[in-house]
């Protein structure tokens, strides 16, 4: 049953596959559970996911029940930390950015894996679980940083006292979620350069984002040097025109109108070069038609950096 509720999974076919592990769970050999019955709740959250936001839920209450001893699953288990991961970024996913933090830091600490090269030989899975880890701590640095732009919003509408207590635990968030994504970035370059397109992306967003903390703490000039070194990295992929627009905006806020004029002209230059992988996300595949309008509306939007008033 566990098995053929394996399979399904792979096909498509949740509500079968959820079907399957249901049914693994309610035959008992006599009086417990087999434990290929209790292995099965980690892929029946796994199929309430890909159901849809409106399942998510149900994906919940399975991963929650397994954290809390429900099931007879021991916290030095892999079952235990597979589900602290899952529920994590179950949390992340539904922007419950504070639950996603405590879980995620708590899976992390539980197993933070070990930097082996993909070539080595490795029994224990000890790459893929440091890799695992590594990816949620990128999730927990992009959860200080909505948090963060939440604090931001919510503060344009408070009073005094409260708009200065919310800006004050913002740029706490930010600088938390900057030394996190340094850190990612760290980590991932530990393993060497044989990174594969997933661990590539992960460690690629962390770069961009650490300007983004930057940028959103006001401290433009470190925020130049986190992009232009993104920018220089990823020059020949998507998010390099982003960078190239962010170090415009960095410009703009020095006042440096020259320069953002000549950041323009750069991304201007590297849409020619730019590609597109079959892997990228849909917004990055869709994305050259944005970059075409905003660049053409930069210069009407900014006439002080423009040849016509």
């Amino acid at each position: 049953r566990f098995l053929l509720g394996r399979t399904l999974q792979a096909s498509g076919e949740y509500d079968e596959a959820i079907r399957a592990y249901k049914t693994n769970l309610e035959t008992r050999i006599p009086g417990s559970r087999h434990i290929k019955a209790v292995e099965g709740l980690i892929p029946m959250a796994r199929c309430y996911i890909a159901k849809g936001p409106e399942f998510f839920g149900e994906a919940e209450k399975i991963l929650h029940d397994v954290t809390n001893d429900q099931e007879g699953i021991t916290p030095g288990s892999e079952l235990y930390r597979q589900a602290l991961f899952g529920l994590g970024r179950l949390y992340h996913s539904q922007g419950k950015w504070r639950q996603a933090r405590r879980v995620l830091t708590e899976a992390v600490q539980r197993d933070p894996g070990k930097p082996v090269a993909a070539s080595a030989a490795d029994p224990q899975g000890y790459r893929w679980r440091y890799v695992r880890a590594t990816q949620s701590q990128y999730y927990i640095a992009d959860s200080y940083q909505h948090s963060a732009r939440e604090m931001t919003a919510a503060a344009m509408e408070a009073d005094v006292l409260r708009r200065r207590q919310l800006r004050a635990q913002a740029k706490a968030q930010l600088e938390r979620a900057a030394a996190l994504h340094a850190e990612v970035i760290d980590l991932f370059e530990a393993l060497g350069g044989d990174l594969d397109a997933t661990e590539q992306a992960f460690r690629r967003c962390s770069y961009f984002a650490l300007g983004d903390c930057m940028f959103e703490l006001g401290r433009y000039p470190e925020a130049l040097e986190r992009y232009e070194k993104a920018v220089f990295l990823y020059q020949r992929r998507p998010e390099a025109l982003g960078g190239l627009i962010a170090i415009y905006n960095c410009h703009i806020a020095l006042g440096r109108l020259g320069e953002a004029q000549a950041s323009m002209e750069r991304a201007e230059e590297l849409r020619k070069y730019v590609k597109y992988a079959d892997g990228d996300l849909p917004e990055v595949q869709t994305a050259p038609v944005a970059w075409n309008r905003w660049l053409e509306a930069v210069a009407y939007l900014n006439p002080e950096i423009s040849d016509e008033e």
